[in-house]
């Protein structure tokens, strides 16, 4: 029987490290909700796939891109979920690649709705609009922020990497396949098309 005022062993240190924080069960379990929120939009939004179609290729834009993205994100979201709720490397760097994805996404769509009336003014930049991508990109900011912690990257065994090297290596990984896919199936689109 170990005595109670003895200094905790390094066993019981490192079990109480490589336990899941809090925040991780809690971004893996609004993953899975996320995962769910799509299933059902997918439903919706098969239900009016050629109307979805039809507006995807007046824009010139393969259709294929559309339902591939929606597809992807919502396995996505179900692998990212398991793989946070288990501790995978793999699961923390889904989640990292999608949360800089975000705040990107965020930071620009706020930076058009500025720009896309000209000449900056505060009136532009108090509108609901750019106020909501303002607010969505200081929130996935926040949340980025506690992802690379060093606990929560303990956790995941990540933590030999560097904090800027992860968002550059997420961030990258991110937009380039993004980048890569989209270019490939709208090539495509287009060559079927003419």
């Amino acid at each position: 029987m170990e005595n109670p005022c003895d200094t905790p062993s390094s066993a019981s240190l490192i079990d109480s490290e490589l336990r899941r924080p809090v925040g991780v069960s809690i971004l893996a379990v609004l993953t899975a909700i996320l995962g769910f929120v799509l299933v059902a939009a997918f439903v919706v939004l098969l239900w009016n796939w050629q109307e979805n179609n039809e507006i995807a290729i007046r824009r010139r834009q393969s259709p294929s891109i559309f339902w591939f993205f929606i597809c992807s994100s919502i396995a996505l979201a179900f692998v990212a979920s398991v793989g946070m709720w288990r501790g995978r490397k793999w699961g923390w760097w889904i989640a990292c690649s999608g949360l800089v994805l975000y705040v990107i996404q965020n930071i620009s769509n706020a930076i058009m709705v500025n720009m896309s009336g000209g000449a900056l003014s505060i009136a532009t930049f108090l509108s609901l609009d750019s106020l909501k991508f303002l607010l969505r990109g200081i929130i996935f900011v926040g949340i980025l922020t506690y992802w690379l912690r060093t606990r929560v990257r303990r956790y995941f065994h990540v933590e030999n990497i560097g904090r800027v090297k992860a968002l550059i290596l997420s961030a990258v990984c991110g937009i380039g396949i993004t980048i890569i896919i989209t270019g490939v199936l709208q090539t495509i689109f287009l060559f079927r098309t003419r």
